[in-house]
This record gives C-alpha cells, structure tokens and sequence, in this order.
C-alpha cells in the first residue's frame, strides 16, 4: 500500500539522518510516539501532533501516561475511541448529529474550536494512513469536499475545501427533511411569496436552539418569490455545506491533509476510513 511505503520511506530518513549525525539510533525514530494522560485527552493529543508534525507518517504508536503495556495496536484503537467519543458529544459542540440520516456534520458556530477541528482531521487522516476503522458517519460530500483541491494550495490565501455546485442531494446526505422541504418549494405552483412568506434567511437548530442567518445582504428584507426561489435554493445549499461551516472545515481539511497528502489515500470510498453508525 502506497500508506505502507510512505511510512518505511519516512523511518528510512530518520534513521539515514542519525547515522549521519553519528548518534545511536533508537526504534522509537521508526513509530509516531503519542503519549497521553487519560484526564487530559483532548490537550494532550493536541499538544503531541502540533510538536511531531514531522512523524505524522510514521507508524502510530500511543501510550497513556502511568499506564504499563505496549501497543500492539489495542492502546491505538482506544485512543481514537475515547477521543472521538469526547470531541463528537453534543456537550463539546463541534459537531451535530442528524438522527434521520445518521450521520455527523459541522457545527456553524464553531469558530473558536480550529484547533480541535485541526485536530479530527488529523485523526482522520491517521485512521486511513494506518488503516483504522472508525465508527464515524459522515455524508459523501464531506469527502468531495476533501478532494477540493486534492492536494493543498501553496498558498495560505487560496480557498480549500469548497464544493463547487452544491446540491439537494448532498443536503439530503445530511438533512433529508430540509432537502424535501427546497423540492417542494421549487415545485409549488401557488404564490410562493404570499403562501409561504419566506425571506432570504435560514433558521437552524442545533443543540435545541434555533439561530437565524441572513443569506444575502438584508436578506431578512427580501420576500422569496415564484421568480427568486431558485436563488434562494441554491444560496442555502452554499450556506449550509460550504459557507457557514468554512473556517472549521478549512481546519478540518488541512489536518487530513498533513497525514494524506498522497493522492493514491485520498482517493478513497468513505468506508476505507470511517464505518456507518
């Protein structure tokens, strides 16, 4: 596997580069070490992928701190058990869980969290490059969005992970009731501004509250009409897969790509990486 050779290349160098240096070298220069405290699981992994970006293709290798064994891969699998578990509780806000689809999208009001969403994509990234299973859902345009581009922009301005042309059948990924709701707006055949009286904004509820967001300038002041509908359909679909949730998925992206920047592991079916819930 091209995540295989990626890996025996990655200790090749670090071993190539103590002998060069004249010093002993060590089996741990062969493995990516994570050593974690159990009550400070978030932190800590944080802390460890930001100081070993340089090891992130090498082969994973976790150990709680206080804790003896070695990890034959069991102590690696509850690593991402219990991380994931904490960071996608509806307590820690990152990420909303859509009953009806089963599946997991970005929280819109999550700005603060770039870090932790840099932190999952990393996760995600680790998960297909040591092929681990994840009992993590989320919808296929989460992976196009993975693919765009397929290998990070040189520079820190160009846009990532954007869907180009997002449609109801992407929403309907994640919220099959609101997807149904835009289809029959599109096909109603009444006064869709006086029947309907909506305005050029979306309401989302996450967490039981109900927040509201202008989808164009003054939007609450802007009826949608028998003539608009179409651009208030597709200004939702952009607000709810891309706008609203960029910075986050911007975080979320360039994590994955620091672990799989090789086109050959990107170019996956979303089961290599994460299973249905």
């Amino acid at each position: 596997q091209d995540s295989e050779q990626q890996m025996i290349l990655t200790a090749r160098r670090s071993l190539v580069a103590k002998v060069a240096r004249h010093q002993a070298p060590q089996i741990d220069i062969f493995f990516l070490n994570i050593h974690i405290r159990r009550s400070h699981l978030v932190s800590d992994s944080l802390n460890e992928i930001a100081s070993k970006q340089k090891d992130l293709k090498k082969k994973l290798k976790v150990s709680f701190v206080g804790e003896p064994g070695l990890d034959m891969g069991g102590l690696t699998k509850e690593w991402f058990l219990l991380l994931i578990r904490q960071i996608f509780h509806p307590d820690y806000g990152m990420f909303v869980y859509h009953p009806n689809s089963r599946c997991y999208w970005f929280s819109t009001d999550q700005e603060g969290n770039l870090r932790e969403y840099n932190l999952i994509g990393v996760l995600m990234g680790l998960a297909v490059y040591n092929s681990i299973i994840l009992d993590l859902h989320f919808p296929s345009v989460c992976y196009r969005k993975l693919l765009s581009p397929p290998v990070v922009p040189p520079s820190d301005s160009a846009r990532v992970g954007v869907v180009k042309s997002p449609t109801m059948e992407d929403l309907a990924e994640i919220m099959p009731d609101v997807s149904r709701g835009l289809a029959e707006l599109l096909a109603y055949e009444g006064n869709v501004e006086e029947d309907m009286c909506l305005t050029f904004q979306v309401s989302l509820e996450e967490y039981g509250q109900v927040k509201t967001y202008k989808l164009r300038e003054e939007g609450e002041n802007v009826p949608v009409t028998n003539e608009s509908r179409e651009e208030y359909v597709d200004l939702y679909l952009n607000w709810i897969l891309n706008a609203a949730i960029y910075e986050q998925f911007r975080a979320f992206y360039l994590g994955f790509h620091s672990v799989c920047a090789s086109n050959a592991l990107i170019v996956s079916t979303p089961g290599d990486s994460v299973a249905p819930s």
